[in-house]
């Protein structure tokens, strides 16, 4: 991880993204989410992405138990609120968690297609943040939510207290002209005390 700078590399790789995503009319997205913030620092838990169950197996081999799973929709989509979200702690947990995962957004949001499953490794954790960075417009810079409460305008908020989150800040504020609404979760890993982001999504100015 590291901080400061203009997260140079970042920035680039995240423009390159945004590009793709808007090419395709996307409006939301949530795995290049995660890839935009990789490049800008973040540390982020092991993860892959599945087509199909088959992948899944294949991806336990890669990466280890436990995992997440996690349903993808063509629209970024509150998956804890659907119960769209699963801990696998074995491969026999894989048959009837993988059509819980689907079964939850297909039955609660029909109207949206199913693109894939997000595997991710499982954080042990006790402590949460969720930060949520919203612009109205182009000329405006900002504000932040930490966990539910309004922070403030984004240059008047100190985030000393949450060092981890100032690559997602550099992200938001790069990209002024694109991204509308950022929401990020963090946990802070049992194991090592580290700050991982575990869940990411983006919606663009439209």
């Amino acid at each position: 991880m590291f901080f400061g700078g203009e997260f140079k590399v970042g920035k680039k790789k995240a423009s390159e993204i945004l590009k793709k995503l808007k090419d395709k009319g996307k409006e939301s997205f949530e795995v290049e989410a995660f890839r935009i913030l990789e490049f800008y620092g973040v540390d982020v838990p092991e993860y892959q992405v599945a087509r199909s169950k088959v992948d899944i197996y294949y991806i336990i081999e890669d990466i280890g138990l436990p995992v997440v799973l996690k349903a993808v929709a063509s629209s970024a989509v509150h998956r804890e609120d659907l119960e769209a979200v699963v801990v696998v702690s074995s491969k026999e947990d894989v048959d009837s968690a993988y059509p819980k995962a689907l079964g939850e957004i297909v039955s609660n949001l029909p109207w949206l297609t199913l693109e894939s499953i997000l595997v991710q490794k499982f954080v042990p954790s006790s402590e949460k943040h969720t930060f949520i960075f919203e612009r109205e417009n182009k000329k405006d810079k900002g504000t932040v939510k930490v966990d539910g409460a309004l922070g403030g305008k984004i240059d008047e908020v100190s985030f000393d207290d949450y060092p981890y989150v100032l690559p997602v800040v550099a992200f938001f504020k790069d990209f002024q002209d694109d991204v509308k609404i950022l929401e990020v979760d963090f946990v802070r890993s049992e194991n090592d005390g580290r700050w991982y982001l575990v869940d990411a999504k983006c919606y663009l100015l439209t």
